[in-house]
């Protein structure tokens, strides 16, 4: 399976890949000795990529034959003529074949899924004791399981790219690696960039070695013999220029010097194509003919050109013989003296980018031998050129990232400023943290806050800052934005250095490096103890007014019940007199008096209750001790509720200890007894007992009410004391509620207590506890 990812290179990146091609092509140009130049590529390629396995194979056209030129396994040098030759496979079978035929290159991350366009598979490997290359038939169908340590390495990822030279394909170049999507399309782009400087160092090296064996081979013919030294050593000049030259005017101007050595001419000149014009930019030998000033920017349209065109489709060099005789030389009056010409193409990024031009007056001077000496030297122009290209995008990208560097510095000093300012002049304490909570940095609102100093706070935890009860909120909320990378806002009790602590807000957001990984924590911290306190004000104030509108309805509703029946009775009482007092008798009319005065006396006394609760609750009640007998008060109280209740229930008094003089409110004390003993006989059962008692210590005294009524239920018994407010399970038995809140409250102004026990259906028992003595006070 082919897999075409794609990742932009960065700028940084970018320079470097340029950087390294440049010196790979300097590299590659210092010798001519193609064992040294194939170690080079691999040098170059496994480090710029994933390469545990390096192929480069050559193309014979006339055989159809694919064979192995070099190879590196595991870093070690293989055999290999151990390889055997590999035919020419049709189309859409076999991988270098594939590369041969169309000369495009793969880039393969699944070599599995892949090999069923493969007719035969095999690996090489290297015998570790005889060092010997062993080529191994593989007829699994499976890959081995790559995470098993005991499993052999074999291919699973491929580069594939074609060697040209002269637009024609002469080998592959093959990168392997042992793991799955090891390569990127960068990887595929820097390998087909390397390639035509591969392909002409490998054809250099080759010519080079052709021309040693062809000097070895003619010994005799000495004039062939120096010829090729000197090819091979302006070669070696030309190739030495380029890799250490950067002067583009230095290093043509040394490849117009090397033709000169190699093959003779009268002139020479280098024109390179732009828009499809081929413009002359370097000569040599014009101005002996007087020519050089018309020669130097002399332009041709390449289309217009035959030969130029020819040797554009061709990608080969080109000879004429004679100009005069050929039907397609322009003949110009400043060159009417060329007889005989030949043209080489300069190429580079696989297209044709200029030629090298020979003339010479000498009709037949030039043959297909000068041809391919030239097109050597044509293939280092492209080169150079090439590297110059690279070069001058290297000097443009360091421009442009030196001034990226610039412009971002100034952003980041720009923004550190307006953060600086934000941080000095925020009235909240800003912590800045790790993603792991330690304290990197706090703002001046943070020391005054928290009483530390900068130094004592770096490097320790942010749950330094959280009270024992608020750690593990902040620890959670930190660990969350971590994880997520979103925003916490959460509220703490927070901790000064001194111990003390106040309501906070903490806000914490997230200083991401990018998507994935978070570089810092700023935690936003505010003192919300003022809101905090209004709130539970609010809240306090909420709960007046919602008792206030519960006391409201109870008491509407009190006096829409108990006010109802007296003025019922007053009215239908008085209706009588008026309409029959002639027709009644004495007894009569004065029964219905009796219920009148009844009533009025029940709605006086109400209204009592009513006005004392009002002024408790606004001024308060009068508190005016005076020396009394408290166990005659007792009695005559005792009396009156006797008086009463009459047979309904049976009044049990006790006392015990000195209780005739004491120094209490009188008032106040008749409410509290005559309230208990009239609740208790009024939610007794008919026939039940109270029992009263009076006990006198020395320094407290003790009031006991005990009935066997109805009881009060638990659920009621909280709101006893508050106005208005009366049992469920009162049933009709009349009451207001507000005796107990008075008497309560008249316990209270004596500084005593007053407690109860009482279970539904079970009675009740109330208890009030006095001091002995009280200090007379307005």
């Amino acid at each position: 399976m082919i897999d075409n990812r794609t990742r932009p290179l960065r700028t940084g990146e970018r320079t470097q890949e340029i950087g390294l091609l440049y010196m790979a092509g300097k590299r590659l140009g210092e010798s001519l000795d193609l064992e040294i130049t194939y170690r080079t590529v691999y040098e170059i390629v496994s480090g710029a990529m994933a390469c545990d396995t390096l192929y480069i194979s050559s193309y014979d056209r006339d055989n159809h034959l694919i064979r192995a030129a070099y190879v590196r396994v595991d870093g070690q040098r293989a055999d290999e003529t151990a390889l055997p030759p590999i035919p020419l496979a049709p189309p859409g079978v076999g991988m270098q074949s594939a590369v041969v035929r169309s000369g495009e290159s793969l880039l393969i991350n699944d070599y599995w899924a892949y090999r069923d366009r493969l007719k035969t598979c095999y690996r090489v490997n290297i015998d570790s004791e005889t060092g010997e290359t062993l080529v191994i038939p593989d007829e699994r169908s499976d890959p081995p399981d790559e995470d098993d340590p005991n499993s052999e390495p074999v291919t699973r990822s491929a580069l594939l790219v074609a060697l040209r030279l002269e637009g024609q394909v002469i080998g592959v170049v093959q990168v392997i690696s042992y793991h799955l999507n090891a390569y990127a399309d960068s990887d595929l782009k820097f390998l087909e960039t390397l390639a035509p400087q591969i392909a002409a160092a490998t054809a250099n090296a080759r010519l080079y070695q052709q021309a040693q064996n062809e000097i070895a081979d003619r010994k005799r013919a000495e004039i062939a013999e120096r010829e090729q030294r000197t090819l091979a050593e302006a070669l070696y000049k030309t190739a030495v220029a380029i890799g250490s030259a950067l002067d583009h005017d230095a290093v043509m101007n040394q490849i117009l010097d090397s033709v000169g050595e190699v093959v003779p001419h009268d002139t020479v000149n280098i024109m390179q194509i732009e828009d499809g014009i081929a413009r002359v930019v370097y000569c040599r030998g014009y101005a002996e003919q007087g020519i050089k000033d018309v020669v130097v920017g002399l332009s041709f349209e390449v289309d217009a050109v035959p030969h130029f065109h020819q040797i554009m489709t061709t990608g080969c060099a080109y000879v004429i013989p004679d100009a005069h005789t050929d039907p397609d030389w322009q003949l110009l009056q400043e060159t009417a003296w060329v007889r005989s010409c030949v043209i080489a193409p300069i190429r580079a990024q696989e297209r044709v980018i200029g030629f090298i031009n020979l003339d010479s007056a000498t009709p037949g001077f030039f043959n297909q031998s000068h041809a391919n000496k030239l097109q050597a030297f044509a293939v280092q122009a492209g080169i150079a050129i090439d590297n110059a290209r690279l070069y001058d995008a290297v000097h443009r990208y360091a421009l442009e990232l030196e001034g990226r560097v610039i412009e971002r510095t100034a952003q980041m000093n720009r923004t550190t400023e307006r953060i600086e300012a934000i941080l000095n002049n925020s009235s909240d304490s800003i912590i800045v943290t790790r993603p792991n909570g330690m304290i990197d940095q706090v703002n001046p609102a943070f020391n005054g806050q928290f009483d530390y100093r900068e130094i004592d706070v770096v490097g320790q935890p942010l749950t330094l800052l959280a009270g024992p009860q608020s750690k593990q909120t902040l620890a959670l909320a930190l660990g969350a934005l971590v994880q997520t990378g979103e925003s916490k806002r959460i509220e703490i009790v927070a901790r000064r250095q001194d111990g003390t602590e106040f309501d906070a807000d903490v806000a914490l957001s997230a200083v991401a490096y990018d998507a994935r990984r978070i570089a810092n924590v700023v935690c936003s911290l505010r003192d919300i103890s003022d809101r905090k306190q209004l709130e539970a004000e609010l809240r306090t104030a909420l709960a007046k007014e919602k008792e206030l509108n519960e006391l409201k309805t109870r008491f509407v509703s009190m006096v829409s019940h108990e006010f109802r029946t007296p003025l019922t009775t007053i009215q239908s009482s008085s209706s009588l007199l008026k309409d029959y007092f002639d027709r009644l008798t004495p007894e009569r009319r004065h029964s219905h008096l009796e219920r009148i005065q009844s009533q009025v006396r029940r709605l006086t006394s109400l209204l009592e209750d009513i006005l004392t609760v009002s002024k408790m609750q606004t001024v308060g009640l009068d508190f005016a001790p005076v020396p009394l007998n408290l166990d005659a008060l007792c009695a005559a109280a005792l009396d009156d509720m006797r008086l009463s209740a009459g047979d309904a229930v049976e009044i049990v008094y006790e006392r015990s200890g000195g209780c005739h003089q004491v120094v209490m409110d009188e008032k106040l004390l008749l409410h509290i007894l005559t309230n208990l003993l009239s609740n208790a006989v009024k939610y007794s059962h008919p026939g039940g007992i109270v029992r009263f008692s009076l006990h006198c210590e020395k320094d407290e005294i003790v009031i006991g009410v005990q009935d066997n009524g109805i009881g009060i239920p638990a659920a009621d018994q909280a709101r006893l004391f508050q106005p208005f407010s009366r049992a469920t399970n009162v049933g009709t038995i009349k009451g207001t509620g507000l005796g107990l809140v008075i008497a309560h409250n008249a316990v209270m102004l004596h500084g005593g207590r007053i407690e109860v026990e009482s279970a539904e259906n079970a009675g009740s028992t109330f208890t009030v506890y006095l001091p002995m003595r009280q200090e007379s006070s307005s």
